[in-house]
């Protein structure tokens, strides 16, 4: 990896079934992540960086964030695997394969509120970035898709980006993608490349996605990486 060029590659891994318990979920979720980031590195030796989707490690729903919400640390913090099962997973997944990696999203249980949040970490497993999802996912579209995530979940925040090797990086989230002026900031800031872990669904994303991500590229006049 050189800071003119780098090689990414972006997980879709399958949705978590409702029907299993928490921890048996959560197990199969990160089983699932692991084998997809390992067979990345196998084809592509000299990956640079893996991403997964939001919400990887759980159920996508608003009834699932709370009972799968976990402590999340971010960078400097300590990481302690009884609280936080999903942050320890990352860090040995991003050690193990030498990668960066960002975390797709995971439900961050935090003084009584819960937050969509994703990591970034180095190769060694340093967390060097935690983006809290900024913009709320709340639509109603009639016949088609009622989905409100502020039921449930509270808005970050923070504008977020980290230094890599090739240069600074934006981070956000799904939903954050639709608003210019996040993007706008983070270009401000000096990202070269805004990445934004997602979940589409099947109503708006075909018409959606790739309008958006092309729009947050032109916008920023930086490269875009959506998974």
């Amino acid at each position: 990896m050189s800071a003119d060029k780098f090689t990414v590659a972006l997980c879709q891994t399958p949705s978590v079934s409702s029907a299993l318990e928490v921890s048996e979920a959560r197990k199969v979720a990160l089983a699932s992540a692991k084998e997809f980031v390992e067979e990345a590195k196998k084809k592509e030796p000299g990956l640079s960086m893996v991403i997964l989707p939001e919400m990887f490690n759980c159920p996508y729903g608003t009834k699932f964030f709370e009972p799968f919400a976990e402590t999340v640390p971010g960078p400097g913090e300590v990481v302690n695997e009884a609280e936080s099962p999903s942050t320890a997973f990352l860090v040995k997944l991003a050690k193990e394969n030498s990668i960066w990696l960002i975390g797709g999203s995971i439900s961050e249980g935090k003084e009584g509120k819960v937050y969509n949040t994703s990591l970034a970490l180095k190769p060694d497993g340093t967390i060097v970035a935690k983006h809290r999802k900024v913009h709320l996912f709340d639509i109603n579209v009639p016949g088609k898709i009622t989905f409100k995530e502020s039921d449930t979940l509270t808005a970050g925040s923070e504008i977020t980006t980290f230094e890599g090797p090739w240069g600074t990086t934006g981070l956000a989230i799904c939903y954050d993608v639709r608003f210019a002026e996040l993007a706008l900031c983070m270009r401000e800031r000096g990202a070269k490349v805004l990445i934004y872990p997602g979940a589409f669904n099947s109503t708006t994303g075909p018409a959606h996605w790739k309008k958006l991500m092309t729009g947050r590229a032109l916008d920023t006049q930086t490269f875009v990486v959506a998974c």
